[in-house]
C-alpha cells in the first residue's frame, strides 16, 4: 500500500488519535516502517517528503500524548462503575466547580483593575492575573474554564446510562471523583492541545536529551494569530466605547432597544437549595434599555459582521443577529445575576452552593418577560445555544453555553459570562441556514459599498458592480472585487471563515485562504489575457500595476502569504482605505469618553495613497506596528515529575514593566 501523506492521516485517521478508543500505535508502527521504506526508493518532491517527515515525527510520540488520555480515561470508566455515582451527578458538580473557580478569578481581576487608574485598550487585553504563583492572562483564565469543562463533558457523555439518573448518590464521594478529574484534565488538556497544534498547524516535535519540543515550523505564523486575537479584542473594545458614545449623544439609537427590550430588569434574584434561580423583574423604563453586555455584543457586531447587521434570518423567525444578541446579552445579564449573588470563596463554602440551574420555562419566561420577541422567536434562539448531555454531537459550549438535561439548564458561568461572540455569531449563521460562501456573497457586497464611500476623495476610480465578468457564452470568470484607479487597479478574493478558535479551524481558514490566493491568481490572469474588455470597464488596464489581496473577515491571518498572495482583513484594508491612520485611543473604562493617545498615518497625500499601498498589502502598518509586542519562547506544559518533559512553542504578548 502506497501512504502519501502521514499529516493526512493524522487529519483522518482515528487509530492515529491518541486521544481515542481506537488509537492503534501497532497499526502506527506498521505504516511508518511501510512509508519510510517507500521514502527511501523514491526522492522527487524532496520539499512535500521533508513536510511530511515532521508528520512522522508527531505519530512517532504518539504513545506519550496516549499515555495522558489513558489515565484520565480507565479513572473515569472505573469511578462510573461504582453504586452511587452517574454521569449527571459528576457534571453538576464539576459545573459548580467551574464556577467556584470562576468566582476566584474573578476576585483576582477586581483586585487588580482597582489599583489602576486608566488603562490603554491594548492594555485592556493585555491583562495580566496571579493564578497559584505563576502569571496567566485573564481572559485566557476565563477561557481555561469552559475548555476543560468541553473536554470533560465529552468523554463523560459515552459513560451516560439513564437507568442509574436515579441511583442513590453519595455526595461526598462524586465530589471527591469529580474534584480528581477536574485538577486531571487540566493537564490533559493542556497536552491534548498543544498536540493539536503540532498536527494542524503545521508543527512537529523534536526530541532533544530525551525531553520533547513542539514547534511549529513556520513560528511567524503563530505571531501572527496571537496578533490577530489581540486586534479582535481591542477593535471590538474601540467600538464599545463608539456605541456607547453614540447612544449618549443621539437618543434616536435607543429606538432599537426600546423596540426589542421591554426596559425591566432583575429587581430580585436568589438560588433555593436544590441550585433553581428564582427571579423578580420590575419595571425601570428607558434607564434599563441599555446594558454593558449587549454594547459588548453589538461592538463585535460592528466591528466584524456589518455585513449582517438587521439582516432578517428566515429560518430563526426572521431575527436578526442584532435581535440575537439582544437575548443573548439578557441570559448574560442573568448569569451575571445569579454569580453575584452566589457566596464569596472562602474556606467555609460549600461546592454545592455553586451548582446553579433554571428550568425551560422559567427561562422562557425570563425572555418574555424583558424582550419582545415572541414565543416561537424565544424558542429559536434557546435552540441555538444549548448543548444537550444525552445527545451525541461534540459538545462545545463556546459555540452552545447552555447544558442541557431533559427541561434544565446547568449555568457554566464563565461559558456564558466570557463568551467568544464571534463563535456565537459563526453558529447562529450556521443555524440560519447561512454556510461560508453565502456569508461571503454578503461580505462581497458590504465591502463594495464601504470601498465606494471611502474613496470618493481619492480620485478618480471604478468599482464594477457585477463579480460575473463573461467575455462570451464560454469564456467567464468570476472576481469578487476590481478597483481601478488612474494610477493601479487592485483585484481582491473575499472569503468568509469561520472564527478560529481550535486548532483545526485555523488549519480549515488557511485552507480556504490558500484556495482563495490560487482561484486569484488564476483571475488576474483572466483580467490580463481579456486586456480590451477590462479595458473599457475599468478605465483602461495597459500600464497600470495590479496589486492583489485575499481579504478575510478575521484579522488572525493579516500579515500571511499564501502561494505569493497577501492576506489582509477588511479592517485593515478599510484603515487604509478610509482615513489612512492608525488611532491609540485611552479610556478611564467602557462607558467613558475616549481620548487619542497616538496617531500613526498610512499617507499623506494622494500620491503616498498609490505608493504605500502595495507595501501595505504585503506587510500590513496595523500588523508591523504590534509586531513587536509578541515574542516565541517555549514553555514546559508537563509536571516536573513527567518522563519525558513536553515544552511548548508558544507566541506571546510581551511584558512589559
Amino acid at each position: 500500500m502506497k501512504i502519501t501523506s502521514i499529516r493526512k492521516l493524522l487529519f483522518n485517521e482515528k487509530s492515529f488519535n491518541p486521544f481515542s478508543d481506537n488509537y492503534n500505535p501497532e497499526q502506527i508502527q506498521l505504516i511508518l516502517k511501510e512509508y519510510l521504506k517507500s521514502e527511501k526508493e523514491d526522492t522527487s518532491q524532496i520539499k512535500d517528503k521533508e513536510s511530511d517527515i515532521d508528520a512522522v515525527r508527531i505519530a512517532v510520540q504518539t504513545p506519550v500524548f496516549n499515555y495522558y488520555y489513558k489515565e484520565l480515561y480507565e479513572y473515569m470508566k472505573k469511578t462510573l462503575s461504582e453504586p452511587g455515582i452517574n454521569v449527571i451527578n459528576v457534571i453538576q458538580y464539576l459545573i459548580a466547580i467551574v464556577n467556584h473557580d470562576t468566582k476566584m478569578i474573578e476576585m483576582s481581576i477586581n483586585k487588580m483593575i482597582q489599583s489602576t487608574n486608566q488603562l490603554r485598550l491594548e492594555e485592556m487585553a493585555m491583562l495580566k492575573i496571579d493564578e497559584k504563583n505563576f502569571k496567566s492572562n485573564a481572559v485566557n483564565s476565563y477561557e481555561l474554564q469552559t475548555d476543560l469543562l468541553n473536554l470533560l463533558l465529552n468523554y463523560l457523555k459515552y459513560f451516560h446510562k439513564e437507568d442509574s439518573r436515579h441511583d442513590n448518590a453519595v455526595p461526598a464521594r462524586i465530589h471527591e471523583a469529580s474534584s480528581k478529574m477536574y485538577r486531571a484534565s487540566n493537564l490533559l488538556y493542556v497536552v491534548k492541545d498543544a498536540f493539536d497544534r503540532m498536527v494542524w498547524e503545521n508543527g512537529t516535535i523534536i526530541e532533544k536529551n530525551e525531553e520533547l519540543y513542539l514547534r511549529y515550523i513556520e513560528p511567524d505564523s503563530q505571531i501572527l494569530l496571537q496578533l490577530g486575537m489581540f486586534r479582535v479584542q481591542r477593535n471590538a473594545l474601540a467600538y464599545s466605547i463608539t456605541i456607547y458614545q453614540h447612544l449618549k449623544e443621539n437618543p434616536i439609537y435607543l429606538r432599537f432597544l426600546s423596540e426589542t427590550r421591554k426596559g425591566k430588569n432583575i429587581s430580585n434574584i436568589r438560588i433555593n437549595s436544590r441550585g433553581y434561580i428564582r427571579y423578580s423583574v420590575q419595571n425601570e423604563g428607558p434607564n434599563a434599555l441599555l446594558q454593558s453586555e449587549l454594547v459588548q455584543g453589538l461592538a463585535f457586531i460592528a466591528a466584524f459582521y456589518p455585513h449582517f447587521t438587521r439582516k432578517e434570518l428566515e429560518k430563526l423567525g426572521k431575527l436578526t443577529v442584532d435581535d440575537l444578541m439582544v437575548l443573548h446579552s439578557e441570559l448574560v445579564h442573568l448569569t451575571e445575576k445569579v454569580k453575584d449573588c452566589l457566596p464569596e470563596v472562602n474556606d467555609a463554602t460549600d461546592i454545592k452552593d455553586y451548582m446553579v440551574r433554571i428550568r425551560k420555562k422559567d427561562l422562557m419566561n425570563y425572555f418574555i418577560d424583558t424582550t419582545t420577541y415572541t414565543t416561537t422567536q424565544i424558542e429559536s434562539y434557546i435552540n441555538l445555544i444549548q448543548s444537550d448531555i444525552l445527545q451525541m454531537e461534540r459538545i462545545n459550549l463556546w459555540k452552545r453555553p447552555l447544558v442541557k438535561d431533559q427541561d434544565v439548564f446547568y449555568l457554566s458561568i464563565p461559558s456564558i459570562l466570557s463568551p467568544n461572540y464571534l463563535q456565537l455569531i459563526d453558529e447562529w449563521l450556521e443555524g440560519a441556514g447561512f454556510n461560508l460562501n453565502e456569508r461571503g456573497f454578503a461580505l462581497e457586497t458590504f465591502i463594495k459599498n464601504d470601498l465606494k464611500s471611502k474613496l470618493v476623495s481619492k480620485g478618480n476610480f471604478t468599482i464594477p458592480s457585477l463579480s460575473d465578468f463573461q467575455i462570451s457564452k464560454k469564456v467567464s470568470e468570476e472576481i469578487d472585487l476590481i478597483v481601478s484607479f488612474d494610477d493601479f487597479i487592485f483585484i481582491a478574493e473575499i472569503k468568509n471563515v469561520k472564527y478560529p478558535m481550535e486548532p483545526r479551524d485555523v488549519h480549515n481558514a488557511i485552507k480556504r485562504l490558500s484556495d482563495g490566493a490560487l482561484q486569484l491568481k488564476r483571475k488576474i490572469n483572466f483580467v490580463q489575457k481579456h486586456n480590451d474588455y477590462f479595458s473599457e470597464l475599468l478605465n483602461g488596464v495597459e500600464g497600470k500595476p495590479i496589486y492583489s489581496a485575499v481579504i478575510c473577515n478575521y484579522p488572525h491571518f493579516t500579515g500571511m502569504k499564501l502561494h505569493d498572495v497577501p492576506i489582509i482583513d477588511f479592517m485593515a484594508l478599510a484603515t487604509y482605505f478610509g482615513h489612512g491612520s492608525i488611532t491609540d485611543l485611552r479610556s478611564e473604562n467602557i462607558d467613558a469618553e475616549s481620548q487619542k493617545v497616538r496617531e500613526l498615518r498610512l499617507w499623506n497625500n494622494r500620491k503616498e495613497f498609490a505608493d504605500n499601498f502595495p507595501n501595505y498589502l504585503i506587510k500590513p502598518t496595523v500588523v508591523d506596528d504590534l509586531k513587536h509586542k509578541f515574542k516565541t519562547k517555549f514553555h514546559r506544559i508537563t509536571l516536573e515529575t513527567a518522563n519525558p518533559q513536553m515544552h511548548l512553542q508558544v507566541a506571546e504578548i510581551i511584558e512589559t514593566n
